[in-house]
């Protein structure tokens, strides 16, 4: 309830428990969001828009708590804005990963700029810090662990669940592919057969009502008679014979001199 009480309050401070135990709960609700959308309603736009929503009404009470954690520690308001501002730094350290070619640092990078705010929102109050007795403390740590273990579940039961959902749409989807083919197979084998058919029988058509074919069916059969040699013939025959060709080719038997 602090947490909300003092969204727009930007000038006190916060304790390392109040800042960590804020982003489990926030955690928490994400991870019951996704895990009430997908298995209860089946419905992954649900859980996209609640947890949009739930993002834009947190971003100003998070903003606010991690500004109190940094002044908490100690820190002045110069290194406040130099801290708030690193983004944009690290967007351009990726930039100058990138025109070196050495995109494979990125993640290192990443890393060591994820572990430098935890660092800093992990120090301790440069004021006062509570003191918890044992009992206390094994509370917290107790409530704590829950709360992660019950996200952890919550997360897990979620993700398992979207794989199934997205196998059994993969192979319907595969299934469905297949039977588009075997249709399409079928259809053009149908078509095929049938303008073969349609091919031949007026192919058959044609070749009966040509007018070769009805002159032809016509034409009386008449003995051809054999002819005199010419002059010219006669000396062809005259001629020297000779085979020409090749095993490929073919051999076949001239007249006269080739070459």
């Amino acid at each position: 309830m602090r947490y909300w009480r003092e969204a727009f309050d930007f000038h006190s401070g916060a304790y390392r428990l109040d800042f960590w135990w804020v982003h489990i709960v926030n955690t928490f609700i994400f991870a019951s969001i996704l895990f009430v959308s997908i298995i209860f309603f089946n419905s992954w736009s649900l859980a996209t828009k609640l947890s949009g929503t739930f993002s834009i009404l947190i971003t100003i009470p998070n903003l606010s708590l991690f500004i109190r954690r940094l002044r908490d520690t100690g820190f002045p308001v110069q290194t406040i804005m130099f801290v708030l501002m690193s983004p944009s730094l690290l967007g351009v350290s990726f930039g100058i990963l990138a025109s070196f070619r050495l995109v494979i640092l990125a993640p290192i990078a990443f890393l060591i700029y994820f572990g430098w705010l935890i660092y800093l929102v992990s120090r301790r109050s440069a004021y006062w810090t509570p003191t918890l007795s044992k009992k206390q403390k094994s509370f917290y740590a107790a409530l704590i662990s829950a709360v992660m273990i019950l996200t952890a579940c919550f997360q897990i039961a979620a993700l398992k669940h979207i794989t199934h959902e997205f196998r059994a749409a993969a192979q319907k989807y595969i299934q469905e592919q297949r039977q588009v083919n075997e249709n399409r197979g079928k259809s053009a084998s149908s078509s095929y057969s049938t303008r073969n058919g349609s091919m031949s029988s007026s192919t058959q058509e044609t070749d009966d009502n040509t007018p070769e074919a009805s002159s032809a069916s016509s034409i009386p059969e008449k003995e051809v008679t054999e002819l005199p040699d010419d002059s010219e013939t006669t000396a062809y025959r005259g001629l020297t014979e000779d085979t020409i060709g090749d095993a490929t080719f073919g051999f076949f038997k001239v007249h006269g001199t080739w070459e």
